[in-house]
């Protein structure tokens, strides 16, 4: 449903859609449930801000940060992720701490 409804979006204005864009339609959404649709998705992609990362939570609410973890080893992914994240890491760095 969301991807129809950024398609429509990006076929109406002639323009690519923004990560913001697609978080902020799956936010709406969840939103309606009220909470009783238990799904914390991690939306991510580059558009003309660059790279992206937006967490969704079951209530509606969505931030954006570097990083996010989600799921049963998020607790200990998060820890590890917060001591070795530099803003200025290469693609090979980043591998490392993922492993």
């Amino acid at each position: 449903m969301i991807k129809r409804e950024l398609e429509l979006v990006r076929l109406n204005t002639h323009t690519e859609n923004r990560v913001q864009h697609a978080a902020h339609r799956l936010s709406a959404h969840v939103f309606g449930y009220g909470g009783n649709l238990g799904t914390y998705l991690i939306v991510g992609g580059v558009d003309c801000k660059g790279p992206q990362l937006i967490e969704v939570h079951a209530d509606g609410n969505a931030f954006s940060a570097p990083y996010h973890t989600t799921g049963s080893g998020s607790m200990c992914a998060m820890g590890i992720i917060e001591n070795r994240y530099r803003d200025d890491l290469g693609e090979e760095e980043a591998k490392e701490i993922m492993i």
